[in-house]
């Protein structure tokens, strides 16, 4: 047994170094003492590439990488291939170059075209009448949508042959007509409100709209100062004061003072308190007429910063009314932290 177990022993050393010296001979130097096999990682650094695209392209039946089966760590590349792969890829890349280089020069040169045409060529327009080019960089349209224009005839012009030409008198026209009309974005940053106030606005008949149907509704522009004045004039809702304190107060961390944080101090006097009843009191027009959610409006004037009084804006009751102690409003102004920290620092 021994004798035997000694024998099998010799026997896999044996055959463990034939396979290594096989190894050795198989990834030895080619001409030059250059390796004649290449792993992924010394591919990629010759080809400039990433690993994956070396795997990727060793894969396909195409490909000019020649591999052989993997055994254990040993290189799988044929160096010659990936030299051929390297010289392949340098080229393509170079053309991929070439074409982004030329898509960026024509995209420029379309750009500058828009903006400055520059002399005309061709034939000389008809009296009075301007190229489709030109009257698409003073609409501020595209070409294709000034031609639509003209054949449908919301713009006037001459055809000649097959070029189409638009009248000066109908661009000028329209450039008028479209200076007397302002989107609801324009119009809400001129006003300083929100298109859906100005929306209302529309409804309320204080602004007049061009074509309710239209897919970019208007306004004319002569109405806007009206709707400024009577902005101006609006009061603002009855919690919007408590929503205005609240979005300035910062608290201890350096944080804005959220409708979920303020309901977190409330809950601590008054039981559970939501998020959902913050925005609720927040969005009231009027002073509440339920009890609960006066006894809210308080509690998040006093975590605000505020007075009792200032804070129930008028509620009508004092806080003692609504079950409410001064060491309870000492309580929420002292969890918040936020009675002197109101404002950007």
């Amino acid at each position: 047994m021994g004798t035997t177990t000694g024998q099998d022993d010799v026997e896999l050393a044996t055959g463990a170094g034939n396979r290594a010296v096989d190894d050795a001979v198989e990834e030895g130097s080619g001409a030059g003492g250059e390796p004649t096999w290449l792993t992924q990682p010394d591919a990629a650094a010759l080809v400039g590439c990433s690993i994956a695209v070396i795997d990727w392209h060793s894969r396909r039946p195409e490909s000019l990488l020649r591999t052989r089966p993997r055994h254990g760590s040993r290189p799988t590349l044929e160096a010659e291939s990936v030299r051929e792969f390297a010289a392949w890829w340098a080229e393509r890349e170079r053309a991929k170059r070439a074409r982004r280089r030329r898509r960026d020069e024509l995209a420029e040169r379309e750009l500058a075209r828009r903006a400055d045409p520059g002399p005309r060529r061709g034939p000389e327009p008809p009296q009075e009448c301007v190229a489709t080019i030109e009257a698409a960089v003073a609409l501020d349209m595209t070409r294709a949508h000034v031609l639509k224009m003209l054949r449908t005839g919301v713009l006037d012009g001459v055809k000649q042959g097959r070029r189409w030409w638009v009248a000066e008198t109908s661009l000028q026209q329209m450039l008028d007509e479209r200076a007397r009309w302002a989107t609801f974005e324009e119009t809400a940053r001129i006003a300083g409100c929100t298109t859906a106030k100005v929306a209302e606005a529309v409804r309320d008949g204080i602004l007049t709209q061009r074509d309710p149907g239209a897919p970019v509704p208007t306004v004319l522009r002569t109405d806007i100062p009206g709707l400024v004045e009577h902005l101006a004039k609006a009061t603002p809702p009855w919690g919007a004061t408590l929503r205005a304190v609240r979005r300035s107060t910062r608290l201890p961390s350096g944080e804005y003072m959220s409708q979920t944080r303020l309901a977190e101090i409330v809950a601590q006097v008054l039981g559970p308190c939501t998020r959902v009843t913050i925005a609720r009191v927040e969005r009231s027009p009027t002073p509440p007429a339920s009890r609960d959610l006066l006894r809210v409006a308080t509690c998040m004037a006093a975590a605000l910063g505020l007075d009792a009084d200032e804070g129930a804006q008028d509620l009508g009751r004092h806080p003692a009314a609504l079950d409410l102690t001064s060491d309870d409003l000492r309580r929420l102004r002292k969890d918040s932290g936020a009675s002197a920290r109101r404002g950007d620092p």
